[in-house]
């Protein structure tokens, strides 16, 4: 088997996933507000049977936890995948100071996600749904200070394999 010899540390792929974690959140409001404004149209309306409301009503009190779920699994992939890519990885102590550059630029997307996270959320028509989505609120809210430490650690395994 031919091993990559990339050195570009696949910081690109870091970068998809923090922005895919980010679409997944945003998309899981979205789609729970749209089934949120279905499901009281059906309860509404006498046409449909009542195991037909009762299905409806609890497809709706179940989305926003596996929603949830959803977003905390793609956040630890991501927090797994970064430290064991980093323990893989030969990092030689004397690229620390250029991947500190580097991760400096890269934690700029956190930080505008987040922001854009806020401003998305606290929308007249999303407020009241920030109450039913609190893992993903709590992860997208303090998207930069969680990269911060997955950067640490990953930093931390990427260093004690070579003195280790």
């Amino acid at each position: 088997m031919k091993l990559n010899k990339n050195k570009k540390g696949y910081f690109r792929f870091i970068l998809v996933l923090i922005v895919v974690l980010a679409a997944i959140s945003i998309v899981g409001v979205i789609s729970y507000n749209l089934h949120n404004e279905w499901n009281t149209e059906v309860q509404s309306n006498d046409m449909f049977p009542n195991v037909s409301k009762t299905e409806a009503a609890n497809l709706n009190n179940s989305m926003p936890g596996v929603m949830d779920f959803f977003t905390l699994t793609i956040y630890m992939v991501l927090v797994i995948g970064g430290i064991v890519t980093a323990y893989f990885s030969e990092a030689n102590p004397i690229m620390l100071g250029v991947a500190v550059l580097i991760i400096l630029s890269i934690l700029m997307i956190p930080m505008l996600l987040s922001n854009m996270w806020e401003e998305f959320i606290t929308d007249n028509e999303f407020i009241d749904l920030r109450s039913d989505f609190p893992i993903t609120d709590f992860i997208m809210s303090y998207y930069a200070h969680l990269f911060i430490g997955v950067i640490f650690l990953a930093s931390m395994a990427a260093f004690v394999r070579r003195f280790g």
